[in-house]
């Protein structure tokens, strides 16, 4: 019987279980499979997959775990006009892998040796791994799991694990990660003792009082410089490198040589991770200045981070005239962070300006003009209330702040006055309705939203 075309149209309903088939219309399906009626046309119905999962690299070892804590912020760091997913858990960041190798499939497993031991995966043709990245193998009986590949070659690449000979199976693959860890071990630095030594990418860096090294990646100088012996910044090592327990104190040089004093650490040895719980939500800024552009982040429960689109640094506050700076973090956490006027600033802070730490729940301190490094001793104001301070947003140009206390909150307008000596001033808007909910406050059609005690509050 030859084939003949048959129009299926003006469906008027989908699947239909609740009355017997003779009681269908002539039209209608019995059955429908991933899909649903709507306005009479079938459409595919709508569901989800797995995007990617946290990824923890250790930095002494570089072995990569995917992580299970929840997931506290999702942003964009923007750099020109290029925009990149940064993703945070409790404790770590981690940027999205933009071209992620997928559905690779393994032909053979060999052992190479080594110690640690090595293993060479053998696939039909080009993978398009690198070394470093962070993959998972699947449908295997002895090597599921998450690996950083040691090395590559146009159809091997290599991990560490013990070697068990395998035969491979038909769906047996190797998927790179969605998202990969950015951090690194660091340790902080002032200008004590400086030699006028520049530390380079490469040279090992030594510690006088622990004796621990490290491997310089790069090197980051917040103010002054090394030529002046009065630079300030952080040392980020290559991953794996470290050994040893850099201490908080102690002088630093390159190891060999030393009369080459980078100068004296202020903190000790540290990842570029975070120490919150899954109340600590991250809030960003991002901020284009000089032609670099940067991401200020905060979690209220560390010290704010800067992420360049490679590095992850601390923002150190050190508050004060530049000629009275020395190399000290004094403001240790923010739940808020925003760039206004060309000043950063942070909201509900913790102070640490009198030598202890103070919570700040009122306050809001900025930056000077253009100098995110450059905090001057009289940049802060502190809201006339006993309201805590919960969310914030732009509305047009104009940046609202809204708290949370015993009466319901309030909604505050940090205004611009212009002038050069005290730049803002708080105006209440509202003093009866406030937020409750640090995330909630949305703007749409010129109309800000937050959660309020009992009802969602707008603010226009």
């Amino acid at each position: 019987m030859a084939y003949e075309s048959f129009l299926i149209s003006d469906l008027m309903e989908g699947k239909v279980s609740r009355r017997d088939p003779w009681l269908l219309r002539q039209d209608a399906f019995e059955i429908l499979d991933n899909c649903h009626l709507k306005r009479g046309v079938l459409e595919k119905r709508r569901g989800r997959s797995l995007l990617g999962q946290i990824v923890k690299i250790d930095t002494a070892t570089l072995n990569p775990t995917l992580q299970t804590n929840p997931v506290m912020g999702v942003f964009n760091h923007l750099s020109g006009n290029t925009e990149e997913v940064i993703i945070f858990d409790q404790n770590r960041m981690n940027k999205f892998v933009d071209s992620k190798i997928s559905g690779v499939i393994l032909v053979s497993v060999a052992d190479v040796g080594g110690a640690p031991n090595v293993v060479r995966f053998t696939v039909a043709s080009g993978h398009g791994i690198s070394a470093d990245d962070i993959v998972t193998i699947s449908n295997t009986t002895n090597y599921d799991g998450t690996y950083r590949v040691e090395a590559v070659a146009a159809t091997t690449f290599d991990i560490e694990s013990a070697f068990v000979s395998e035969t491979m199976g038909a769906t047996s693959q190797v998927n790179q990660e969605q998202f990969t860890d950015v951090s690194q071990h660091r340790v902080r630095f002032d200008f004590a003792s400086q030699s006028g030594y520049t530390p380079a990418n490469g040279e090992t860096i030594e510690q006088a009082t622990s004796g621990a090294t490290g491997v310089v990646d790069v090197v980051t100088v917040d103010y002054g410089t090394f030529g002046g012996a009065d630079a300030v910044g952080t040392i980020i090592f290559q991953r794996g490198t470290v050994t040893g327990t850099f201490n908080s104190s102690g002088q630093l040089f390159e190891s060999g040589t030393p009369s080459n004093i980078v100068g004296d650490a202020v903190s000790a040895g540290n990842d570029s991770n975070w120490s919150g719980d899954n109340t600590d939500f991250f809030w960003v800024a991002n901020w284009t200045l000089g032609g670099a552009s940067k991401t200020y982040i905060a979690n209220n429960k560390d010290p704010l981070e800067i992420y360049d689109g490679t590095n992850l640094t601390q923002l150190f506050i050190d508050i004060g005239a530049a000629g009275d700076r020395a190399g000290l973090n004094e403001v240790t956490s923010a739940l808020l962070v925003f760039v206004y006027k060309e000043r950063l600033l942070t909201f509900n802070i913790t102070d640490n300006t009198t030598g202890s730490q103070v919570l700040a729940p009122q306050r809001a301190r900025w930056s000077a003009i253009k100098d995110p490094q450059s905090w001057p001793t009289a940049s802060f104001k502190d809201a006339p209330t006993s309201d805590v301070i919960v969310a914030g947003g732009f509305l047009g140009d104009d940046l609202f702040i809204w708290m949370n206390g015993e009466k319901g909150g309030s909604v505050w307008q940090f205004v611009w006055t212009g002038d050069s000596v005290a730049p803002f001033e708080w105006q209440r808007i509202s003093a009866e309705d406030g937020a409750i909910a640090q995330m909630s406050v949305t703007t749409r059609n010129n109309i800000q939203r937050a959660i309020g005690p009992t009802k969602i509050l707008a603010n226009n």
